[in-house]
């Protein structure tokens, strides 16, 4: 199972209030965001900032809007794993491929924790065993082109007979399956996944 987070998220409320232009005097613009701050000349030359409540009003309302668009871009980030996924997962039967699933664990907003994964209870034995040993044996366990090179004969004697059928799982397979079915795509897309919320975080306003 692969769980996909948001990073942290920078935009604290100390640094927002840290980019607000306060000048001694009278008022200057600032950013919409920081809309309703608002700067006098105190006793002594100090500052006098008012508006605190609405800043921190706009700040939650920021944080919640962007909470929203990061686990719908996590969602989306999700299905765009598994997709990826099931390109590369070994099949005979097809069960564990049709078992693949994303969903929501934990959370929500900028909290939330999805989930990608393959319910079938011997996805982890195919996606993290490379070699078995069987006896005094080291075996490796092949899927995809290293399985059809591997048992290339066997595959050509077995056509036309049981053993060439998906039961009897001497036949040619996909050349692109393998194990680590799943970790294979999380590293290779890692900077498209971050797209894929970030855009979804630009978008919600």
């Amino acid at each position: 199972m692969i769980s996909l987070v948001p990073a942290a998220h920078t935009s604290s409320a100390r640094k927002l209030l840290n980019t607000a232009m306060i000048s001694q005097g009278g008022s200057r613009s600032v950013s919409p965001f920081m809309a309703g701050i608002k700067s006098a000349a105190g006793v002594g030359g100090g500052i006098r900032v008012t508006g605190m409540q609405k800043i921190m009003n706009n700040l939650m309302a920021v944080h919640k809007r962007k909470g929203n668009g990061a686990e719908i871009g996590l969602k989306r980030a999700g299905v765009f794993l598994l997709r990826k996924s099931k390109y590369y997962c070994p099949t005979q039967f097809g069960e564990m491929k049709a078992g693949g699933q994303t969903r929501k664990v934990a959370g929500s907003g900028m909290t939330t924790v999805v989930a990608v994964s393959y319910f079938a209870e011997y996805a982890p034995w195919v996606h993290e065993i490379r070699h078995r040993t069987m006896g005094k044996r080291t075996v490796t366990i092949t899927h995809g082109q290293e399985f059809n090179v591997k048992h290339e004969q066997d595959i050509q004697r077995a056509k036309g007979t049981w053993w060439g059928t998906v039961e009897g799982g001497m036949f040619k397979r996909p050349e692109q399956q393998q194990y680590k079915f799943l970790e294979k795509p999380a590293r290779e897309n890692l900077s498209e996944l971050r797209n894929i919320v970030a855009n979804a975080m630009r978008r919600t306003r």
